[in-house]
């Protein structure tokens, strides 16, 4: 009744068929819960692409409202960004960039400097971090650049202060509305 062979062989069939098991519950039990973390971290990261829209959107908004009036109509990122359009608010920034790229008068505003360094906090301190543990590295990208034209936009005001003729800001100025704009495109995109 016992043999060897037989034991051997029963031996070998139930360890494979114990090692396929822990393969297939690893493989079901993995993919289950990767689904729940995805379902979880889609909502967190449509709040976190509003919350950055809005931080674009305010930012935009204090630059367009430092202009002298009459302001253009169609580089106000508040409206066209409300009207719902796919693109409305990326197509106000480059508007909004072209207006103060050629714009006669514009001067350092330390308190316009002011005001974006705060929206860039809520980047910094909010939104970046949740960004970084979603994975969305086109648009991380995309905020460094913005990260990259506000500090230059900061010391180009902080020499201008110091050196007066240099009529920097108003180009750094479009630059940093440029990056924005590249932003919203990427929102976009993603949504």
């Amino acid at each position: 009744m016992l043999d060897a062979k037989g034991f051997g062989g029963n031996l070998l069939a139930e360890i494979v068929g114990i090692l396929m098991a822990a393969v297939l519950a690893v493989l079901i039990i993995d993919r289950a819960v990767e689904r729940d973390r995805a379902r979880r971290w889609d909502l967190v990261s449509q709040q976190t692409l509003s919350t950055l829209r809005f931080v674009v959107l305010r930012a935009g908004m204090d630059v367009y409202l430092s202009l002298p009036a009459p302001r253009p109509p169609n580089a106000d990122p508040y409206t066209l960004g409300q009207l719902g359009e796919e693109g409305g608010l990326t197509d106000a920034l480059k508007e909004l960039s072209g207006v103060v790229r050629t714009a006669d008068g514009i001067g350092v505003d330390d308190e316009l400097v002011i005001v974006l360094k705060g929206h860039l906090e809520v980047v910094r301190g909010g939104v970046l971090p949740q960004l970084l543990a979603i994975g969305t590295h086109d648009l991380i990208a995309r905020l460094s650049t913005v990260e990259a034209a506000f500090q230059d936009l900061e010391q180009t005001a902080w020499l201008e202060q110091r050196f007066t003729g240099l009529n920097q800001f108003h180009s750094e100025l479009a630059g940093f509305i440029d990056a924005l704009a590249g932003v919203s495109e990427q929102i976009d995109l993603t949504n």
